[in-house]
């Protein structure tokens, strides 16, 4: 029996790690895609279980090229289409607004446009399909902007605007879109531990039709201004 297939883009030692663990204890062939192919298999040795199903790929998200053939690299080993691909890849540049420039297009490509590759790629297969799910990694500066924080900011809002976009064009075709909108700094032990975001992923995949959303806000503390400078 062929397991289905979950791809991950954008595979570190916090979230990517416990999104690895989460789909792959939950019955997935899991491929995750990063930037360096060394360092991804190095996350992937400590999910556990079976490392038959798991595979480190390499590329950079904000090139569509190479986004490209390692999703296609992807699906040849999974010997299936993606029932789930997620994405966690972001250009974490720390910057204020009055000092962007030419870099900011170029964090716009790994932020939003690797999303985009990425969810074109996966959705034309779901809609022939009648089914599957695509989740994104969103952040709170979308909605409450730093100001050292200027050009992250703007990727993640712009990719907030293209999940509302595509859940209300792929609902109808059976595919389930969600951008989890993650509002805090994300680390082990604390209310921001990776494996309870990760089960937020999980819980948004496993949702009946009729509860899919949009968006699911995670802020345990419910400060909605909490980025706010002062």
């Amino acid at each position: 029996m062929v397991k289905p297939l979950c791809i991950l883009v954008g595979c570190g030692p916090g979230l990517g790690l416990s999104l690895v663990r989460r789909f792959h204890v939950g019955g997935f062939k899991v491929a995750a895609i990063s930037r360096d192919e060394r360092r991804c298999q190095s996350v992937l040795s400590r999910v556990g279980g079976s490392p038959a199903g798991l595979k480190a790929l390499a590329a950079d998200a904000g090139d569509a090229a190479a986004l490209n053939d390692a999703l296609d690299r992807a699906v040849a080993w999974g010997a299936v289409q993606p029932n789930v691909v997620i994405y966690n890849a972001a250009a974490m540049s720390e910057t204020r607004a009055s000092g962007l420039g030419p870099s900011l297009f170029d964090d716009l490509k790994v932020t939003v446009g690797g999303a985009v590759t990425l969810a074109t790629f996966a959705a034309k297969a779901m809609k022939q399909a009648g089914e599957g799910t695509i989740l994104f990694t969103g952040g709170g500066l979308s909605l409450e902007p730093h100001p050292d924080w200027a050009a992250l900011g703007m990727g993640k809002a712009a990719l907030r605007n293209y999940a509302y976009s595509l859940h209300r064009e792929l609902r109808e075709a059976g595919v389930n879109v969600c951008i989890v909108t993650v509002c805090g700094i994300i680390k082990p032990d604390s209310d921001f531990d990776p494996d309870k975001i990760g089960e937020v992923y999980w819980g948004a995949r496993a949702a009946p039709s009729d509860s899919w959303r949009e968006e699911i806000v995670y802020m345990p503390g419910g400060d909605r201004f909490y980025n706010r400078a002062g």
